[in-house]
């Protein structure tokens, strides 16, 4: 197991990248890609990687009562993309995508290029690192308080 004890093993900056922002997975360079942002209401983050094939960025605005994911997948890269809020997303810029429902939200399938996605404000809470095979429900209340 890993433990979160020791800096170099669980440390902020792996939180705020892989479930804050969602970049949770980075397979065969970059070519293969999962995004599943954790939108936190009245908040804002973005976060980019660097990989073989390019830059990827994943970013989410949730501070005007509907969120916005602002997505970026390089040439030569597919991403399967999470998004955990109650109704499908709608393409503001880029190619349109269509979202399906899904454990957790509502998925997608994107290839390469520039993505901004807006959703209803209510977003799903997730589960939190530690619990594998947990399953999203929604929140009401607010996380930081």
């Amino acid at each position: 197991t890993r433990s979160e004890d020791h800096y170099f093993l669980g440390t902020y900056d792996e939180w705020f990248f892989r479930y804050l922002c969602g970049l949770r997975s980075v397979q065969q360079g970059g070519r293969e890609l999962t995004i599943l942002p954790l939108p936190v209401a009245g908040q804002w983050a973005r976060a980019r990687v660097k990989t073989a094939v390019g830059l990827v960025s994943s970013g989410w605005d949730a501070r005007d009562g509907r969120i916005r994911f602002e997505l970026a997948i390089p040439v030569g890269a597919r991403a399967k993309v999470i998004l955990p809020v109650c109704a499908p997303p709608e393409t503001l810029d880029g190619p349109a995508v269509p979202f399906y429902p899904c454990k957790g939200g509502w998925q997608a399938e994107l290839g390469s290029g520039r993505y901004v996605l807006e959703a209803d404000g209510k977003a799903i809470s997730l589960p939190s690192p530690s619990t594998e095979g947990a399953s999203p429900s929604t929140s009401g209340g607010n996380p930081g308080a």
